[in-house]
């Protein structure tokens, strides 16, 4: 197979999407290019993860708002809109791997419906960073004295299936069913299978498959759950709720501040306690109430404390609108009422500012546009545009920042300063933040894609050694320390575990399943032109008959790394599998285990990135042999 236009992309005469600059950088020596690209790449790499930590606090906002549901009963119940698992297998994944789909389908469309090396190899290269890194490194992070669980388990049968099934069906499409080719229903069911996994999913976590999940995990391995503890005696655990699941507040021309009551039930011994904050709904925070967050704690005996609210003054026109107080995060045993709003999971009340007059005004909506919400959300976008400036974002922070704080900040304010045109996420719901930041990351990817096939060229070093390695390594930084934060606050290893398997299934049905479906329509609509014939001239392609076109993907390194790739899958899995069996838990446990786990799942990265690296260049140089032969 050729090399794509009549020069490489490094020789005078070659461009990529974006790149050279200028023409004059194609006549400078190739060590001095490989130095230079190989750094703004690495800085490159700190931009996408700027922008992407803006990215998931869009989706966290769009993904956390709620709504008012009336029961048959006439009762009012606070929902969230997006389940939590279709939140994390959707936005959060897209989040999450932006960059990478964002790779696969540049590159695709900058080729001319050619698949690259760097999209597809990216995506492979990204998943066995995310499960057999980032997942050793969150291994490592918890004490010997702590334990993480999975809390969800049927969700983690399905995610981790679904990851293996993933790669696997990639190694059926391109080693099996059509050798270097795929067809348009090979591709179109790829991309299909997002949907039913989201599905299938969310149907295992409403508990509408739990049966099915049950007997799934019962053939795996009978004695998975062991260590699970039963729960039935909940019975004499301390109950904390509101008095009320409702409040009415009355605005006045001044400000006040009222008291709302947390009650305790139940024995009432020892100390216990939770975390509360307020939460957005249709009132606007700072001019319809003053936000407010921190912990309760009970003494022995006590069972009721109050929290304080400010309101601010109100004008008697304005419409009531609503807020909630979340009671969350228990401590010391204690539990909330499953029978009351907010669930197992949480206690809400939700609080609804009057207008001043008291006049009966109706309750506005959930929405989150309104004038107060424009208006702090300009006022937001002036104040970050304020903080970029300041080390760690104000000046009492600046006054005690260190060396290693003020390095990032001045590495990374000309991004900050790339990226005030992104909303803040105050404003219309977060929406605004989310495809600004997805363009920013659209954009960044496109010179990445041009930096990588520059530095690959100049050195030497095929497509698929560099994406495997580098630009996986560097497009899954973010997603490493989100995890590792994820880890330490979480009280199970569902934020780690579930959303690495969930993260890598989507990546192959869409990262993958969208811009392959995009090029099998492509080549089957335009046929077989004298560029594609010339491009595939030493493939030995078994081809539709006449002139109808086919969508081309070189099996013999990329099938080679999904094999090896789904082989680590298989054994990553196994082993989180007997941690469970043997420890109860997937993460913590004895040092020495953690130390074993984590060196095993390390060095299954280091033989996957060098058995592939090896399998690509043996073959390069066995094709530049024959070439010459």
């Amino acid at each position: 197979m050729v090399a794509l236009g009549l020069f490489d992309i490094c020789e005078p005469g070659g461009s990529g999407m974006l790149l050279p600059l200028f023409e004059a950088e194609q006549t400078w020596p190739r060590p001095l290019r490989g130095v230079i690209y190989a750094v703004v790449m690495v800085y490159c790499f700190l931009g996408v993860s700027i922008i992407a930590d803006m990215f998931m606090d869009a989706i966290t906002v769009i993904t956390s708002r709620r709504r008012r549901v009336r029961l048959s009963c006439g009762r009012m119940v606070t929902h969230k809109v997006w389940n939590e698992t279709v939140a994390t297998l959707s936005l959060m994944a897209l989040g999450s791997s932006a960059p990478e789909i964002c790779l696969s389908t540049i590159e695709l469309l900058k080729r001319s419906f050619h698949v690259g090396g760097l999209g597809p190899s990216t995506i492979i290269g990204s998943a066995a960073f995310n499960l057999l890194v980032i997942i050793a490194v969150c291994m490592a992070s918890i004490p010997p004295t702590e334990v993480r669980r999975i809390h969800k388990l049927p969700v983690f049968y399905i995610t981790a299936l679904f990851s293996v099934v993933a790669y696997l069906w990639l190694t059926f499409i391109l080693n099996v069913n059509s050798v270097d080719i795929v067809d348009i229903w090979e591709a179109s069911v790829t991309f299909a299978l997002l949907p039913f996994f989201v599905w299938i999913s969310y149907k295992t976590d409403t508990g509408d498959l739990m049966r099915a999940a049950r007997w799934l995990a019962s053939r795996v391995s009978p004695l998975l759950a062991a260590g699970e503890t039963d729960n039935k005696e909940n019975d004499k655990k301390d109950i904390l709720s509101f008095s009320a699941e409702t409040m009415t507040v009355n605005g006045m021309a001044v400000p006040r501040t009222v008291e709302v009551q947390v009650c305790r039930s139940g024995d009432c011994k020892g100390r216990v306690g939770c975390n509360y904050r307020t939460e957005r709904f249709s009132a606007v925070p700072g001019y319809d109430y003053e936000e407010a967050d921190g912990q309760l704690e009970f003494a022995d005996g006590e069972n009721q404390v109050s929290i304080e609210l400010c309101i601010p003054p109100r004008d008697p026109c304005k419409v009531a609108r609503d807020f909630f107080l979340v009671l969350e995060e228990t401590t010391g045993g204690a539990e909330f009422n499953p029978e009351a709003d907010g669930g197992e999971e949480s206690a809400i009340l939700t609080v609804t500012v009057a207008p001043g007059s008291n006049n009966g005004t109706s309750t506005g909506g959930g929405g989150p546009v309104s004038l107060d919400s424009l208006r702090l959300g300009f006022s937001d976008w002036g104040s970050q545009s304020v903080a970029i400036f300041y080390c760690l974002g104000s000046p009492e922070e600046q006054r005690n920042a260190k060396l290693g704080d003020w390095v990032y900040h001045v590495a990374s304010l000309p991004w900050k300063l790339l990226f005030l045109p992104v909303p803040p996420t105050s404003l219309l719901g977060g929406w605004p933040c989310f495809w600004c930041s997805l363009g920013f990351i659209a954009l960044l990817t496109a010179v990445l894609s041009d930096l990588a096939e520059f530095f690959g060229c100049v050195c030497s070093v095929p497509d698929i050694v560099t994406a495997v390695t580098f630009v996986a390594l560097g497009t899954s930084m973010p997603d490493l320390f989100a995890s590792l934060s994820a880890t330490r606050d979480d009280p199970t290893a569902d934020a780690a575990i579930v959303n690495v398997t969930g993260s890598n299934s989507v990546n192959v049905y869409l990262g993958l399943g969208l811009p392959w479906t995009m090029g099998a329509i492509y080549w089957a609509v335009v046929g077989r032109t004298p560029e594609w014939e010339e491009i595939y001239s030493e493939l030995d392609l078994k081809l539709p008959p006449g002139n109808a076109g086919a969508f081309v993907v070189d099996s013999k390194n990329l099938g080679f790394s999904v094999l090896v790739f789904s082989l680590s899958c298989v054994v990553a899995l196994i082993m989180l599998f007997v941690r469970r069996h043997f420890l109860g838990a997937e993460f913590g446990g004895p040092r020495h285990l953690q130390v074993v786990t984590c060196i095993s799942f390390v060095s299954m990265w280091f033989a996957f990135c060098g058995i592939v690296s090896w399998r690509v260049l043996t073959w390069k140089e066995i094709s530049v042999a024959e070439s010459w032969a």
